[in-house]
């Protein structure tokens, strides 16, 4: 059950781990991301459990989301799962890049 507090408790812990969001972490009222080397929060919690709160949920709103979440990341861990999720980073610009290369004579 979520407890007044325990989220902005932990969130000097989960910024030093690379979690952001901004502040106050009141659960119900939070919006915190994981670290960009953790799996993504929407396709490991947030996609099965969005009927628990807001729908399609793809930021950690609660406690009991962020323990879910993490009890799955850890078991995709330990189970050396290489579960393909999408890049966070934007598309870069203006930049081409070529999967060709040219042909030595």
């Amino acid at each position: 059950r979520n407890q007044k507090g325990v989220l902005e408790a932990m969130r000097p812990a989960l910024t030093r781990c690379g979690f952001r969001g901004d502040p106050p972490w009141v659960s119900g009222q939070a919006y915190i991301s994981p670290p960009a080397t953790f799996p993504d929060y929407y396709e490991v919690w947030g996609r099965d459990n969005a009927g628990q709160g807001a729908k399609g949920q793809r930021k950690i709103t609660s406690v009991p989301a962020l323990v879910g979440y993490l009890e799955r990341a850890l078991a995709l861990a330990e189970a050396g799962s290489e579960q393909p999720r999408p890049s966070r980073e934007r598309p870069r610009t203006g930049v081409t890049e070529s999967p060709w290369t040219a042909d030595e004579d």
